[in-house]
């Protein structure tokens, strides 16, 4: 067993040695004039070397480079450069003198993707038919010299990508593995963060490429694409999730790219669906998305105004009047749209917007010469259902939109609340509206917008005022005639109620104000609501034919009275004012001087 052991150390201090003598007889920068000369042979790309390659043999046999550069034909400004680069190689074909790369690491890489690092033509070279610039598919095999490798490895690099003229995106840490399974196809790792605005992006994937048909057609997955967003603007913890994808990209004279078998997680919410995208110098895009759950609330970082609702009540407060702020109109400008033209259609069996919950979600939207045209916006929403087709033409600056609501028995406050207004009047809302204006978000629709609306309202609530309980106290405060109401309900319940409204530019108008309720009560009325400053004026006729105990007479006439009431100021401190003294004392007039004119007329025809 001793001799056994000598000789296996014999022999292996032998073959060691005889390979150390290898490595020192073979001079790595024999190969330098080989590696650039086969790089620029299939690319075109120039590949600089500075310095002495060397030798290391630990813990696998490498070859080790100096700074290096690699640079399109024509551009001023290399698309890759590294302080070093690693060549993992095969040992046996160094015998023969032969360079085989099992791994290329490169490492603190800065790779451009910019105008001065892009391949320019050179204007004296002479112009081939497009035909002849192709890559014939029967050639594929030879453009397959980046895949003879095994594996490359790019770890902490940076990419500098150009996006237009004035803006440039920097991709950092970049950790990026490419391994050769075969000869169709490459896997792939892959992570970077990115930051833009002060907003962060973190991702990793795992991809599989087929390459059979390269550079013609690359189709494959993602496996698993890991991702998440951070910063201002954002929900307090991010957006992220994950997703899964089939890919296929046709390179032709109008490239295609195809995403089919997508499948998003977002903050709880799903998404599944499919992308076609026509590139080249006719772009157009076609999208179409399902989800079971998009809860754009958690995606957004909106929180729900919807909380359990409360009374308030009207009390007598005079309020200061509201700061407005202004924006200018200009500032809605949505130019950009019109470089991505687009179909799309996206439905949900169940959508969170604001704390709503809209089930059966539906829209189709296009976006076309300059409009962007939603033509289906519809779902159930609040035990009723809503349709709302909207357009935005953004042709000019600043965007008009126009827009035509319908809402059928969808509960009123909870839609009130949602847009953190007064939640007072409840009820099944009938609705339809024509509406239009500069601008798109809040304080456009508060400010800029115009248009009318028809409402109707079944089995109301005024939470916080009981009309007809107000009036019945006022008289019996005044009169004896009339007893206390005993019904302590703080809400004026209304059966029926119909109104038209306009709205302009912020001021909410309605006229022909129609409320009944059981033959108890009727009211008239006609107002306005602030909707930028939040106050109200509502001037209110009010016809009370039940409720009332006391004086059979008494009651008989004020049954024919129209009370006026006015309810007025800022939405949480509401105000009233209510005359019954004056009222008392007109009618009072009118009787006297009704008998009296009554009396002198008898006594007149007496004395003919």
């Amino acid at each position: 067993m001793k001799r056994f052991l000598t000789t296996l150390a014999i022999l292996m201090v032998v073959i060691l040695a005889g390979l150390t003598a290898l490595v020192l007889l073979v001079n790595p920068n024999d190969f330098c004039h080989y590696l650039i000369d086969k790089v620029e042979q299939k690319s075109g790309y120039h590949l600089v070397f500075q310095g002495e390659m060397r030798w290391h043999v630990w813990p696998r046999l490498s070859i080790i480079t100096g700074p290096i550069s690699l640079t399109a034909p024509g551009a001023t400004k290399s698309a890759i450069s590294a302080d070093n680069m690693r060549l993992d190689v095969s040992l046996w074909p160094l015998i023969s003198h032969q360079l085989s790369v099992e791994q290329i690491v490169i490492s603190n890489a800065v790779l451009r993707a910019t105008l001065d690092s892009e391949a320019k033509l050179n204007q004296d070279a002479s112009i081939a038919p497009e035909g002849l610039n192709r890559i014939s598919r029967k050639n594929n095999s030879d453009s397959k010299w980046l895949f003879e490798i095994n594996k490359i490895k790019l770890t902490d690099s940076l990419l500098i990508w150009q996006l237009d003229n004035d803006t440039q995106l920097n991709m950092r840490n970049i950790m990026l593995s490419l391994r050769r399974e075969d000869n169709h196809f490459i896997s792939v790792n892959f992570s970077s963060n990115v930051s833009k605005d002060q907003q962060d992006l973190n991702f990793s994937l795992k991809s599989k490429l087929n390459i059979a048909d390269y550079p013609h057609q690359i189709a494959g997955e993602i496996n698993q694409l890991e991702y998440k967003i951070s910063g201002i603007n954002l929900p307090t913890d991010g957006i992220s999730g994950n997703a899964t994808l089939l890919f296929d990209y046709l390179h032709d004279q109008q490239p295609i790219l195809t995403l089919s078998n997508l499948a998003i997680d977002v903050n709880d919410s799903n998404l599944t669906g499919n992308l076609v995208a026509h590139l080249g110098k006719s772009l157009d895009y076609q999208l179409n998305i399902t989800s079971t759950k998009l809860d754009l609330d958690k995606i957004l970082g909106w929180q729900s105004l919807l909380q359990p609702l409360t009374e308030t009540k009207i009390t007598p407060q005079v309020s200061p009047k509201p700061v407005i702020a202004t924006v200018e109109t200009d500032s809605y400008d949505l130019s950009y749209l019109k470089q991505f033209p687009f179909q799309a259609t996206i439905s949900a069996d169940k959508l969170i917007y604001r704390g709503l919950v809209v089930d059966s979600f539906k829209s189709k939207i296009t976006n076309k010469k300059a409009l962007l045209n939603v033509s289906q916006l519809e779902g159930r929403l609040l035990g009723g259902n809503f349709e709302l087709p909207i357009s935005l033409n953004y042709q000019n600056s600043p965007v008009i939109v126009a827009a035509k609501p319908k809402f059928n028995h969808v509960r009123l406050a909870p839609l009130l609340q949602s847009f953190d207004m007064p939640t007072k009047l409840d009820g099944s809302l009938m609705l339809a509206a024509n509406l239009s204006g500069p601008g798109y978000d809040k304080f456009a629709r508060l400010n800029f917008w115009s248009g009318s609306a028809n409402v109707m309202l079944s089995k109301a609530q005024l939470t916080g005022l009981n009309i007809a309980s107000l009036i019945q106290h006022a008289f019996s405060r005044l009169t004896d005639k009339i007893d206390t109401p005993q019904n302590l309900d703080d809400n004026t319940q209304i059966e029926n109620l119909t109104v038209d409204t306009k709205l302009n530019k912020g001021m909410l108008s309605f006229s022909n104000l129609v409320a009944s309720s059981d033959d108890a009560m009727i009211i008239n009325g006609n107002g306005w609501l602030n909707l930028a400053g939040k106050s109200a004026d509502v001037k209110l006729l009010v016809n009370i034919n039940k409720g009332w105990d006391g004086n059979d007479n008494f009651i008989n006439k004020i049954n024919q009275l129209s009370i006026p009431i006015r309810i007025y100021g800022k939405w949480k401190n509401l105000q009233y004012q209510l005359n019954i003294e004056k009222l008392l004392h007109d009618e009072f007039q009118s009787q006297a001087k009704k008998a009296l004119d009554k009396l002198l007329d008898k006594e007149v025809k007496s004395k003919n």
